[in-house]
């Protein structure tokens, strides 16, 4: 019957991943230095997009990760790290894909900073300017 494999069968079938061998290692070694005991025994986890909601002035790595993490990310660019949380979206990764948002958000964060020290004006994203 169409659609029923066997355990044997899936195990044996090849997944073509779409992602290229830089990023997979990048993703890969992101793994090796993240914690892979199940969340619910680690209590004291919180995901990055709740550290950025608590700390609205992070503005760096140093705010929010781990040492490991940041230099894990100090060297990356944002279009290495874009195309990583693709990957990691892709490879349904979601504590890689949350670390990789973060570093998005604080590389944006850190962009509008730097706009709003350079020009002396304050920038508002909210949704009434438009």
């Amino acid at each position: 019957m169409v659609g029923e494999h066997s355990e044997l069968d899936l195990a044996r079938e090849i997944i073509p991943l779409n992602v290229a061998y830089s990023t997979m290692k990048g993703i890969l070694d992101y793994c090796a230095i993240f914690d892979f005991r199940p969340l619910h025994l680690q209590p004291d986890y919180i995901p990055y997009k709740i550290k950025l909601q608590l700390e609205p002035n992070a503005l760096n790595y140093r705010d929010i990760m781990t040492t490991k993490e940041m230099i894990f990310f100090q060297d990356r660019t944002l279009s290495q790290v874009i195309e990583l949380a693709n990957a990691a979206n892709y490879l349904d990764a979601p504590f890689v894909m949350d670390a990789m948002c973060a570093t998005i958000a604080l590389f944006m964060r850190q962009t509008t900073r730097d706009f709003r020290d350079k020009n002396g004006k304050p920038i508002s994203v909210s949704i009434e300017e438009d």
